[in-house]
């Protein structure tokens, strides 16, 4: 189980926040995507013992299905220069909606934050490929924290607007509240940047 202080997401936007307006920030990201989502629920199965007794076989988890599902939203990204830091690191949020593609899509869909740090191996070129990863809250009448991890790229056509492409996997633990524990996204977006 993933216990994480609740005060987390408030501290990471405030790291997040300061850095964006510290002096040495040059590139702004902003995106938008869709992304065809796989939501895994796992389960884990024990003997009965109604919780006063540890079980008498270890906990192992279970696939109790994978469903199709539709996202998409909205992010930003930051990234730094610095004389010896040409723009390889950076941070970002973006907030995103978890769809189902059968049954209640108003009460099934779900909202996700992510507040990431970014690390872009590639500077100044038109392919511009990335890794990702960090804090992850899934929401709806419920809340869950969790992690998030992914690579991707940019693909600039010229000018301040590109192509994005990024494949994200967000983490949660196993709660009989939340939908999915797992979720893997394919991202497919627009890219713009501004200096």
């Amino acid at each position: 189980m993933i216990v994480l202080p609740r005060k987390l997401p408030l501290l990471l936007s405030w790291c997040l926040f300061s850095a964006a307006i510290a002096k040495g920030q040059e590139v702004v990201r902003e995106y938008g995507f869709i992304a065809p989502t796989l939501a895994n629920t796992q389960a884990t199965t024990a003997s009965a013992t109604f919780g006063i007794l540890p079980p008498s076989t270890p906990l192992t988890p279970t696939s109790t299905g994978t469903s199709a599902q539709y996202g998409g939203g909205l992010g930003v990204v930051w990234r730094f220069g610095h004389t010896d830091l040409p723009h390889h690191f950076g941070a970002g949020f973006d907030l995103s909606a978890v769809v189902p593609a059968a049954g209640k899509v108003g009460s099934e869909t779900v909202a996700s934050l992510g507040l990431n740090g970014y690390f872009h191996p590639l500077s100044n070129t038109n392919f511009d490929p990335y890794l990702t990863g960090g804090y992850a809250g899934l929401f709806r009448d419920f809340g869950a924290n969790g992690f998030n991890g992914g690579v991707g790229f940019n693909y600039w056509l010229g000018g301040n607007w590109g192509l994005m492409f990024e494949a994200r996997e967000l983490v949660f633990s196993n709660s009989p509240s939340i939908p999915a524990n797992r979720y893997t996204e394919f991202r497919i977006g627009v890219a713009h940047r501004s200096q």
